[in-house]
Parts: structure tokens; sequence; C-alpha cells
């Protein structure tokens, strides 16, 4: 039994290691609440604590997500871990336009 996670890829969760659970709930969390958070701050004007811890998380998921897929030769690990970090990088552009992040750095410079 695990945590489905909706989307391109079907992941479940097994049990195992807390901390991949955990980051993989991080992960589900931050992609899932942000965006509607965001809106309503926008019509509000106002920053929930939510979207604030969510938003300070989001480096921290950037930087452990790769570890989760270590294996490069498997194609279908690089597409899932490609996915995941696209649409955080995109959160991240979201949120540094909302002054919530710093802006994402370009690898190239």
């Amino acid at each position: 039994m695990g945590v489905r996670w909706p989307g391109k890829f079907s992941f479940i969760i097994q049990r195992g290691v807390n901390a991949d659970r955990q980051l993989f709930i991080d992960y589900i969390d931050t992609v899932t609440e942000i965006p509607a958070l965001l809106k309503e701050s926008l019509t509000t004007g106002a920053y929930s604590s939510r979207l604030t811890k969510l938003s300070n998380d989001l480096p921290r998921i950037l930087r452990l997500l790769p570890a989760l897929f270590p294996n490069t030769e498997n194609v279908q690990q690089v597409a899932c871990l490609s996915d995941m970090l696209s649409a955080l990088h995109h959160l991240a552009g979201q949120l540094s336009l909302a002054n919530l992040v710093s802006p994402p750095c370009h690898p190239c410079g």
C-alpha cells in the first residue's frame, strides 16, 4: 500500500525509507498546493503561512530529489526525474515573480 501520485507518471510510494517517502509527499504537496495558494494570494494580496512554508521547502526538494532516481541508465527514472524537476523549476519561477524565493539559477550561468 502507498500514496498514489496522479500525473504523467504514476508513482506508488512503497513502505520503506521514511525520508524518501516524506520527500515524495513534500513534492506532491508542493506541486499541488502552490498554484492554488499563489492564485489566492494574488486575489487577497496576502501570503498564507502554508505558501511561505512550501516556498521555503522548494530548494530542499530540488536538492534532494535526484538522489531518489540514482540509475541514470534507466530511461524511466531519467524521464520521471526530468518531469518532476521541470515542475519544480516552473513553480520556482512563479514564486520568484511573487518575491517568495530567489530567482532560479540557470545551469549555464
